[in-house]
């Protein structure tokens, strides 16, 4: 399982400062890995997202050996828990013939264009 942070950089009177930009994290993990050929797969992708959940698109394209996930989500203000639960999804991925696969999950938050990821898993099949 891979955590990514996204982190913005400020400047205060000369100093680096580094603090979370939203505190979206994204972590991604492929089941099973490794697979058998023909076997479905799916990802399990969770976001750390700071507001309540709008819309959300999660479409998968294979290119080669690379599975690409370019999801989008908007989050919206609100109360939905404090803090506000992580986005969970399963994506079904398909079946692969047998090789080596790396499987790569980028987004965009469309509420504050906040740069997702990108977070990566391998796929042995």
């Amino acid at each position: 399982m891979i955590r990514i942070l996204l982190v913005s950089v400020l400047t205060v009177s000369g100093l680096m400062l580094s603090a979370p930009a939203h505190a979206q994290a994204v972590t991604v993990q492929v089941q099973p890995s490794p697979a058998r050929a023909g076997e479905p797969v799916e990802l399990t992708l969770t976001i750390a997202v700071p507001d309540c959940l709008g819309s959300q698109s999660f479409p998968v394209q294979r290119v080669g050996q690379e599975v690409r996930i370019d999801f989008t989500i908007n989050t919206v203000g609100g109360i939905c828990g404090t803090p506000p639960p992580d986005v969970f999804r399963r994506i079904p991925l398909g079946s692969f013939q047998p090789g080596n696969y790396t499987v790569i999950a980028r987004g965009t938050n469309l509420a504050n264009a906040a740069v997702l990821g990108p977070a990566t898993a391998g796929l042995i099949v």
